[in-house]
């Protein structure tokens, strides 16, 4: 399956980074060619974040922020109690979802840090609906079917 499992969650980038020249460059990649320069990668990427409104999927968002991630869109997604408030991203507001419109609007990858049972119950439907699942909680760690990425080991 797509679904992976990160020990620390301030590696992400460096993982999607790896990602993106991979899994993604036959989906959304597009070439472009510049004069006698090397050729352009531009990324379109739909981004849903589980777990958006909880302290790490904050911190998850600012890093996302800061080292200028190329993402078309961005779906914060949270529990119920949150459902329709904003999260700002990048000066540009966007509105919580639930879960399951998360799925429904397709995202390429999606970060989940909203806790082992969240994950476990939703990041298999994640996968299933076509998105790389990158997963922050302990859910998967001893699971054979699940790859764990360690950037400075494996990835």
């Amino acid at each position: 399956g797509s679904e992976m499992c990160i020990r620390d969650s301030s590696h992400i980038l460096t993982f999607i980074a790896g990602v993106k020249k991979t899994s993604l460059s036959e989906a959304r990649i597009t070439v472009e060619a510049k004069s006698s320069e090397e050729p352009a990668l531009n990324f379109e990427i739909v981004l849903a974040v589980v777990g958006a409104t909880g302290m790490v999927g904050e911190v998850m968002l600012r890093v996302l922020s800061e080292r200028n991630f190329p993402l078309t869109e961005l779906i914060p997604v949270a529990s119920e109690r949150s459902v329709g408030k904003k999260v700002n991203y990048k000066g540009k507001d966007y509105k919580v979802v639930k879960i399951s419109t998360a799925i429904s609007m397709s995202p390429d990858i999606a970060l989940f840090s909203a806790g082992g049972e969240t994950s476990l119950n939703w990041a298999p439907k994640f996968a299933k609906a076509g998105a790389i699942v990158i997963e922050n909680s302990s859910a998967w760690r001893m699971d054979p079917d699940k790859k764990l990425i360690i950037p400075e080991i494996n990835a």
